[in-house]
């Protein structure tokens, strides 16, 4: 099947600031349920995720951000609007003190992928507060939005640097 054709709007429409939210590329440029469609997810689960897109797992993003012709922190962006209002607020004096050198680590270049998180503060923390699997955080495809926020927000980082780890996680990953 061909690919429709007003994926290569949302491009223009994205640097223009017509599309300003995730939300906006179904009311101009494309239909949700053609983009439903070339995913291969189910309609109704795709409607949920647009209007909660913290749901969605950074695979679905990635896939769809090649789909849109947007960088992958192009789709963040998108996104951050809605799944910034659905985050909640972690106590800083209830999180474990480990995650205090992240931020500073990440500053100075000693945290450069996702996986170097883990050299200052044990997988089993992580995933205890994440409410994830410790095996599960090998791939961070497979987290969605909301977790990744949790992380971020935990370490003291924006969501914007916590995507950039990942996707050099990817990167990293990647048969050369």
């Amino acid at each position: 099947m061909e690919k429709d054709g007003r994926y290569e709007n949302i491009r223009p429409l994205f640097i223009s600031k017509t599309i300003r939210r995730y939300s906006d590329i179904f009311k101009v440029a494309i239909r949700k349920s053609a983009v439903a469609r070339d995913l291969k997810m189910n309609n109704n689960r795709f409607t949920n995720l647009i209007n909660s897109p913290g749901g969605f797992k950074i695979r679905e993003l990635i896939k769809q951000a090649d789909l849109f012709h947007l960088a992958h922190a192009e789709i963040i962006e998108l996104i951050e609007p809605d799944y910034m209002q659905e985050k909640k607020d972690i106590d800083a004096d209830e999180r474990d003190s480990r995650y205090l050198q992240v931020k500073t680590m990440f500053s100075i270049g000693k945290i450069t992928r996702f996986a170097d998180i883990f050299k200052y503060v044990p997988k089993y923390v992580v995933a205890r507060d994440m409410k994830k699997g410790k095996i599960g955080l090998n791939d961070p495809v497979s987290f969605t939005v909301k977790q990744v926020a949790t992380i971020a927000t935990l370490c003291d980082l924006t969501h914007m640097e916590m995507f950039q780890l990942i996707e050099a996680q990817i990167k990293y990953k990647r048969p050369k």
